[in-house]
């Protein structure tokens, strides 16, 4: 354009015959405004490419948001040389009266507009938002189906779905979702008073003091409740995004620890009293700060804790959502769209906006459920007058956030989330973000050796909130895995694993069973009365459920029991027959063996029914145990797959009751570990309870447990004891019960163990670490070699029983094996010093030899870096550097 208007000066004639003279773009002034805007009101709207759509012409949104962009950047630049030489630059826009009165005129013009377009036709577009069925297949769509099936793709997918939802419920901006960062979330325990004085439930919270609509740098919170509908839920799908990020495509964890300047510590005791001063005097009323105290005190503080050198930490630049190029680039507005654009496409889906439309659809879905207009109005925050008191006001919109949870927004007491009562097991759990104790525990040392300045009151509400997020990823995947176990999200640990696949299974029955009750229960109650009542009820409901699986779970283990014992004694019995040298004798023992199958321990019935005699008359008759069936057929030594069974009116087959310990389900096939998908045989929509469940006859207890001879229980998965065998059998049994009087019984379990050379070796793959990748602290390794980490046999426990066999032979754990021997001997040399502890040492070691990813020493750079570059060096006596200089360590 400027090109053009250069040869029209050039030439000296225009349109005719009159001389045109070349007007710059800048300053920007309200004349040169409303000669654009007349070019604008007859412009086409244009394609991607820049090519014009016939019949079309600009909104009156296009029309004030040019009058905007022309407006901040005269604001900018107003004074600038060449705006302050014009004093009609230094006038707003918007006080000009023809600029007024062509945007009202464009508002105006709107219906008409629209009426003549081709674009909304042309494009088949019904709305401006999509309905919740839209948004339910949009996140289906992204979690099942994601563009490929590489990791990259999975996490991108998901990366989509989790700004998606959260985007929806917090009725966000599409920049306020791209520009969120990692020190930006955190939960918040919300009070439903409604509901109880004292019944609070966890709100996903975003801080932000840059969205749109904040003109004056407040401070403002985004919040979010978890959602009815797994598929909804925006905080399970933050949870499963951020599992992607460090699982699937194992993006580096961030480093937490701050960075220090040396000159941070510095400061002039006179400039800061000063400075004090200058405060003061600016707030001689001592008007209060947000949080009730003087404000005097808070910018006191605030100044010391600065002159103090709190650090700079980099992971505080860490985007949420970020871009594929960098952790810390923010994704570009054009790529957001493109992503949604493509998807509307594949799914077909024919409304208007584009990254803005979950703020519509937020506003829209919280109203229409009975949330106020004020509340949604904070709930999205949009601009509205400000006051003090919006300052001090700290309170969430909670009838809008239940209304966007997809409950009544006028009930608090219609809030419940069922699945929030799900036990995962704690396997499950710890698999998840498995490096959030290591950090707690890098932040608590962090603390004891630098003091307030290492204090990250940000990192705690992220690593308390990664903590709630492992329950709501396994109590949402939980249900998700049986309506879609192909997505391919659930190829990746731990939603690849047998115990993962018993849990969902056992869940998605208890839920739907305790739904079921709750209808049951509810049917002729009124409609206000029910919506009260029906969370409390339906908790207590899943609780009596997973109550009566564990009672399942004790009368099947001590059934088994038995039996073990049963084969035990016959194997004795058996032993003692064949080397019995009188006739009469042997006749004894094989009389005993005859009616040794006919012993049934009447305790069992007792327990398995778990009511005294007297109570069973007044025990409901839907949770009234009917009979109980004996597990175990000894004269064909195969398992039955009956147990007790329920006299629901819905109850599910005695064949597929699942039973539990510790919230996991029991398989008792011998063949598949993997139970297929529920939603194979029935049909989960919306998690309404089936008349009636079959499922096949694999479905249902695994192979018996194990009992010792001091009478403690094993999985048989722990320890696989032949149940063919009974010579073996009584063999294994007594290396099992050997075992016991060395190793704690609560340390057999943490592992599984395998038959080799006639004794029980267990299992190690390899040694412990925070997380992939990285290296464990010098404490760690002293604690694994000592203690245990997690409730494992310690590495001095494997050496002292199995010697070097624990290692199987593998090269890699002998290896490593190595390296963390040179730390161990270390701190044993320094405790043998005179005076010196496990703390005293640890302390020596933090002080002279600080572990840092920062350092500038190689060797400094992490534990495995200390290892290498120092303690195995072959050219210095590392050890006895150390040692030597221990030697003039003060201790306190």
């Amino acid at each position: 354009m400027l090109v053009d208007q250069a040869h029209r000066e050039r030439d000296g004639t225009g349109y005719n015959g009159k001389l045109w003279r070349f007007i710059p773009a800048h300053p920007i002034t309200a004349t040169k405004v409303i000669h654009f805007l007349d070019h604008e009101f007859t412009r086409k709207k244009k394609l991607a490419g820049g090519k014009s759509i016939p019949n079309t012409s600009v909104g009156a949104s296009s029309i004030r948001q040019t009058i905007n962009a022309l407006e901040r950047h005269r604001f900018r630049h107003q004074s600038d040389p060449e705006y302050q030489a014009v004093p009609e630059s230094q006038i707003p826009l918007r006080q000009n009266f023809t600029i007024h009165e062509l945007e009202r005129l464009a508002r105006a013009r709107e219906p008409k507009r629209l009426k003549t377009t081709q674009e909304l036709k042309a494009s088949g577009v019904a709305s401006k938002t999509y309905t919740e069925n839209d948004l339910i297949n949009m996140s289906k769509d992204l979690l099942y189906s994601p563009n490929g099936n590489t990791k990259s793709s999975i996490t991108y997918s998901l990366c989509d779905r989790g700004m998606l939802l959260v985007a929806n419920h917090m009725a966000l901006r599409g920049e306020d979702a791209r520009e969120m960062l990692l020190s930006d979330i955190r939960l918040r325990d919300v009070p439903l008073v409604d509901i109880g004085l004292d019944h609070k439930v966890i709100a996903l919270i975003v801080d932000s003091l840059d969205s749109k609509a904040n003109t004056e740098g407040n401070f403002e919170e985004f919040a979010a409740f978890r959602h009815r509908n797994p598929d909804l839920c925006s905080i399970g799908a933050l949870g499963l995004f951020l599992f992607a990020r460090w699982h699937v495509l194992q993006k580096p964890l961030p480093d937490f620890a701050p960075v220090y300047d040396d000159s941070d510590g510095e400061s002039d005791d006179e400039d800061e009293n000063n400075y004090d001063n200058e405060e003061n005097e600016d707030n001689e009323e001592g008007e209060e700060g947000p949080d009730g105290r003087d404000q005097n005190d808070v910018n006191n503080e605030a100044i010391k804790t600065h002159r103090a050198g709190i650090g700079y930490r980099t992971w505080y630049d860490v985007v949420l959502f970020p871009s594929s190029i960098s952790e810390t680039k923010i994704m570009s507005p054009e790529n957001h769209r493109e992503r949604f654009n493509a998807q509307k496409k594949r799914l077909n889906l024919g409304h208007k906006q584009v990254t803005h439309v979950g703020r519509t659809f937020g506003a829209t879905t919280a109203i229409e459920r009975g949330a106020s207009v004020d509340s949604v109005r904070i709930l999205g925050r949009w601009a509205q007058s400000a006051g003090s008191f919006d300052v001090y006001n700290r309170a969430l919109p909670t009838d809008a956030m239940i209304a966007a949870a997809g409950f009544n927004g006028r009930q608090q007491d219609s809030y419940y989330i069922l699945r929030d009562s799900l036990d995962p097991p704690e396997q499950l759990i710890n698999s998840i973000f498995p490096w959030i104790e290591h950090e707690e525990l890098a932040l608590a040392t962090r603390l004891e050796t630098d003091g307030l300045r290492a204090k990250d009151q940000t990192l705690v509400h992220l690593l308390r909130l990664l903590r709630a997020l492992r329950r709501v990823i396994l109590q949402d995947t939980a249900v998700q895995y049986q309506m879609y176990s192909d997505a391919p999200i659930f190829q990746y640990h731990p939603f690849n694993t047998s115990i993962f696949h018993e849990f969902s299974l056992s869940s998605v029955i208890a839920l739907q069973r305790t739904e079921d009750e709750v209808k049951r229960h509810l049917a002729s109650a009124p409609e206000r009365l029910t919506i009260g009542i029906q969370g409390a009820l339906s908790t207590s409901l899943l609780r009596i459920d997973d109550l009566c699986r564990k009672v399942d779970t004790a009368h099947a283990l001590l059934t088994q029991s038995f039996a073990t014992l049963q084969n035990t004694v016959r194997a004795s019995l058996l032993v003692l027959a064949k080397s019995a040298k009188s006739s009469r004798k042997q006749k004894q023992i094989d009389l005993l063996i005859d009616n040794l199958d006919d012993l049934v321990p009447a305790d069992l019935l007792l327990i398995a029914n778990n009511l005294p005699p007297d109570s069973k008359a007044d025990s409901p008759e839907h949770l009234r145990p009917s009979k109980s069936i004996r597990l175990h057929d000894h004269s064909t030594g195969s398992p039955q797959h009956t147990v007790r069974t329920q006299n629901t009116p819905h109850s599910i087959e005695a064949s597929s009751r699942p039973h539990h310990k510790e919230g996991v389900a029991i398989q008792a096939s011998s063949n598949p570990p993997n139970p297929p998908p529920l939603a194979n045989y029935i049909q989960l929509p919306t998690l309404q309870p089936a008349q009636s469940i079959s499922l096949p006859n694999h479905q249902v207890l695994s192979k018996p447990p194990i009992v010792s001879g001091n009478g403690n229980i094993y999985w048989h998965s722990m320890f696989p004891i032949p149940e063919t065998d009974s010579t073996l059998q009584a063999v294994q049994i007594k290396a099992l019960t050997a075992l016991e009087k060395h190793i704690d019984q609560d340390q057999l379990q943490k592992h599984r163990f395998e038959w080799v050379d006639n004794e029980w070796l267990p299992d190690f793959d390899s040694f412990w670490s925070p997380h992939v990748g990285a290296s464990p602290s010098l404490e760690e390794i002293w604690k694994e070699h000592n203690k245990g980490i997690q409730g494992r046999l310690s590495i001095k426990q494997l050496r002292e029983h199995w010697g070097t066999r624990w290692r199987r032979k593998r090269g890699g754990v002998k290896t490593e094996e190595g390296r963390r021997r040179k730390v161990v001997n270390l701190i044993e040399k320094l405790i043998a010093q005179p005076g010196w502890t496990e703390e005293t040492a640890f302390k020596f070691m933090r002080e002279k030899y600080p572990l840092s990813s920062k350092s500038s020493s190689i060797h400094l750079k992490s534990t495995r870096a200390f290892i290498q570059h120092y303690l195995q060096r072959t050219d210095i006596q590392a050890e006895k550097e150390i040692l030597e200089i221990a030697q003039g360590y003060e201790i306190d």
